[in-house]
This record gives C-alpha cells, sequence and structure tokens, in this order.
C-alpha cells in the first residue's frame, strides 16, 4: 500500500510558502493506519524505546 495516498498535501497553508500535510485522510482509513503504526514500530523498535513523545507545533503557536 502507498500511504502516500493517503496523505493530502495542501500548499501554501497556513501562509505562502509552506506545504502542509494533512493526515486526517490517513486516520480515516484504518488500514493505512495500520500499516503507518506497523512501520513505525518497525523503526522504533531495535531501539526498545521506554517512551515516545510527538511534538506538534502548528497548532498552539
Amino acid at each position: 500500500m502507498d500511504l502516500k495516498q493517503h496523505i493530502r498535501s495542501v500548499p501554501d497553508f497556513p501562509k505562502p510558502g509552506i506545504l502542509f500535510y494533512d493526515i486526517s485522510t490517513l486516520l480515516a482509513h484504518p488500514a493505512a493506519w495500520q500499516l503507518t503504526v506497523q512501520r513505525l514500530a518497525s523503526v522504533l523498535r531495535p531501539h526498545e524505546p521506554d517512551l515516545l513523545v510527538g511534538i506538534e507545533s502548528r497548532g498552539f503557536l
């Protein structure tokens, strides 16, 4: 499955020169979201992390 087909690109949002990637379209497809999580886990599992932190700044700055 090509996950790029499930991620919408929005050019010039929120301002000119920014390419925004909307993952709500990915979240709307359970099989695509499951594959995303599986791929992320396969990359991180060898490092045996104790904690994962996701930092997002576009929504509140």
